[in-house]
C-alpha cells in the first residue's frame, strides 16, 4: 500500500483514487519561518485498472508568493517525510488565481 502526500501553502483538492473524496488546506502566513502543510492520504493501493491520481486544485491568491507544491509517494511511512518520493512538482505559476484545474499523476510504477 502507498501513501500520497502534498506539500502545500495554497491550495484546494478534490482527490480521485478508487473513492472521491475532497480535502483542503487553509492558507497560513508566517513571517519567520516557512509556512509548510501537508495532506496524507490513507493508504492507497494502485491497480492496473485504477492507477492515476486525479485532483482539481486552485491557488486561492493572485500573483507569485514562492509557494511549491509537490505530489509524493511512500511504500513505507505515512508519517515519515523523509520516506516519500517526489513525483510532481509544481509552483504557484501552474495555477490560475481561483480557478479549478484538473491534474493527474501516473501511479502505475507503484502497482
Amino acid at each position: 500500500m502507498k501513501s500520497i502526500i502534498y506539500s502545500c501553502a495554497v491550495l484546494l483538492l478534490l482527490l480521485s483514487v478508487k473513492q472521491h473524496a475532497h480535502a483542503f488546506i487553509q492558507f497560513s502566513s508566517s513571517t519567520t519561518e516557512l509556512a509548510e502543510d501537508w495532506l496524507v492520504t490513507p493508504k492507497l493501493l494502485p491497480d492496473m485498472s485504477n492507477n492515476t491520481l486525479t485532483f482539481f486544485a486552485t491557488d486561492d491568491f493572485a500573483g507569485n508568493f514562492g509557494s511549491i507544491y509537490t505530489v509524493r509517494v511512500s511504500t513505507t511511512s505515512q508519517t515519515d517525510r523523509s520516506s516519500f518520493t517526489e513525483l510532481e512538482f509544481y509552483t504557484e505559476a501552474n495555477f490560475t488565481a481561483e480557478v479549478y484545474q484538473q491534474f493527474s499523476v501516473d501511479l502505475s510504477a507503484y502497482e
